[in-house]
């Protein structure tokens, strides 16, 4: 029976060259225009968060994976905790250094289902502009 579809691992594949692609259009945006630049960053974010709760919910590397939060930058962790965490697989995105991140400091994912930790919102802002995006997490993990 040949049976057409996508695998675990093409989807797991994809993903990631997803995740790798954003995170370095988000370096290379230094050089754009302060309004599409928070916009990468948003995309990126919003990316980085759905990549943690799907590595979660198929238990990627044998672990639940979250996203740490620092004002600069960001930190897509394997780990029940990001002070538990494995560092070794560790993926750092610094954001430009006119962005600065509030709100969620952690967020974790649950294995197989992907709950979030927490819920509440990430709020990027511009200090060049002024100009800020926030994204939602809400219970069921769905960013916005």
């Amino acid at each position: 029976m040949n049976k057409q579809g996508f695998t675990l691992i093409e989807l797991l594949v994809v993903l990631a060259i997803s995740g790798i692609l954003f995170s370095i259009v988000g370096s290379l945006s230094v050089a754009a225009s302060p309004r599409s630049q928070i916009s990468i960053e948003s995309a990126v974010v919003t990316q980085t968060v759905r990549r943690a709760q799907s590595k979660s919910i198929h238990g990627t590397k044998d672990h639940i994976w979250g996203v740490k939060f620092i004002p600069t930058k960001m930190i897509l962790f394997a780990g029940a905790t990001y002070a538990t965490r494995t560092p070794a697989f560790d993926q750092v995105h610094i954001f430009p250094n006119d962005l600065v991140e509030s709100g969620i400091s952690e967020i974790n994912f649950s294995a197989r289902t992907g709950t979030p930790s927490v819920t509440g919102n990430i709020i990027l802002t511009q200090t060049s502009t002024g100009k800020s995006i926030t994204l939602n997490i809400n219970a069921a993990g769905k960013i916005e």
